[in-house]
């Protein structure tokens, strides 16, 4: 047996989360309403890892929605002020779709010039991934390189898939390991619990049916499509809110913002989430705006994730978790998109 596991009875779930809340501030997904969020999961509150997505991906957690960069005062100078971390956040329920999601931020926030609050918060996080089992209409991360229902050797401290009444944790990082030191929780992993996750993995690849098409020629693709027609008619529905870009996995746009105390004395550099289909976006001194029609913003989202993203980072920009299918109140697909241009029937 290669890989290093361990089981989990389900009915101790709870019992290990409380245990890692005496050294951790543990977060998972927990339902409200009609959806999931992750939220930190306080004493009496039931984690729910058998769920398709969360509305808001766990990426706020490394790259907060609104972040304090710098406090300054007049004739004191300024500081930076990182979140300082008394005890490490642990990510629980973190499906593959966003445990690749955030591998994707690790290149966008790393390489020469890395970006100091962002690992700030990245070495101070564990992500405890769970291979999905319910996978949607919406989802196609089988049409994407390293994504799919779990995840293979890395992107995860732990990984747990449901095998019945028992979890499989498979163990990813030394990190990882030292959260399975706990007695009475766990026991020992045979093969037969190794088979029961791979025939689990396989029945789920099933599931998963929407798919990106021809996504080996995909940037080629796209190059000699930018001016299909289909792109207008799906300009009429769009209502340029940026919903898609805020629960995307791996949108990762902001904009700085300096707030002054009335007393103008001192004040704080604040950065934001920002949306490539807001108007200004694009716009810059003496009003130029290089993306002002409305058929450019929602060309540019599917253009950088599938095409650009890759010469950018040598990946593609998106992990297929349908996300910005669900949400959009206009019922834009980009799939459906792709398919259309190629000539395939798409659903009315």
């Amino acid at each position: 047996m290669e890989r290093e596991a361990v089981i989990l009875k389900k009915s101790k779930v709870n019992d290990w989360v409380n245990v890692m809340r005496e050294d951790h501030t543990v977060y998972g997904p927990v339902k409200y309403k009609y959806d999931y969020h992750f939220k930190e999961l306080e004493p009496g509150m039931e984690v729910t890892l058998e769920y398709t997505r969360s509305m808001i991906p766990p990426k706020k957690f490394l790259h907060p929605q609104e972040e304090n960069l710098i406090t300054y005062r007049r004739n004191d100078g300024m500081e930076t002020t990182p979140t300082k971390f008394e005890q490490k956040q642990v990510i629980l329920g973190v499906h593959p779709c966003d445990a690749r999601a955030i591998e994707v931020y690790d290149e966008i926030f790393g390489g020469d010039l890395p970006d100091v609050y962002y690992w700030n918060r990245r070495n101070n996080t564990i992500i405890i991934a769970v291979t999905c089992t319910v996978p949607d209409e919406n989802c196609f991360c089988m049409s994407l390189d390293e994504s799919g229902p779990t995840l293979e050797k890395k992107g995860y401290d732990l990984l747990l898939t449901d095998i019945g009444d028992s979890y499989l944790v498979e163990v990813g990082s030394m990190e990882g390991s030292l959260l399975l030191q706990f007695e009475g929780l766990f026991e020992k992993a045979t093969e037969e619990h190794m088979h029961a996750k791979d025939k689990s993995v396989e029945v789920t690849k099933m599931k998963v049916q929407r798919k990106i098409p021809d996504v080996p020629g995909l940037h080629d693709f796209l190059e000699h499509n930018y001016e299909n027609e289909v792109w207008a008619k799906e300009t009429k529905k769009c209502l340029s809110c940026g919903t898609c870009t805020l629960v995307c996995p791996t949108c990762f746009c902001y904009h700085v913002e300096d707030f002054n105390r009335f007393n103008l004395e001192d004040g704080n550099r604040v950065r934001i989430w920002d949306s490539c289909q807001l108007i200004d976006f694009a716009e810059v001194a003496m009003g130029e705006n290089f993306r002002k029609d409305r058929e450019a913003r929602l060309k540019w989202r599917i253009y950088h994730k599938l095409a650009y993203w890759q010469e950018q980072f040598g990946t593609l920009g998106c992990t297929g978790c349908g996300r910005c299918i669900q949400y959009c109140p206009a019922d834009i697909d980009m799939t459906e998109i792709l398919a259309e241009i190629r000539g395939d029937k798409v659903h009315a």
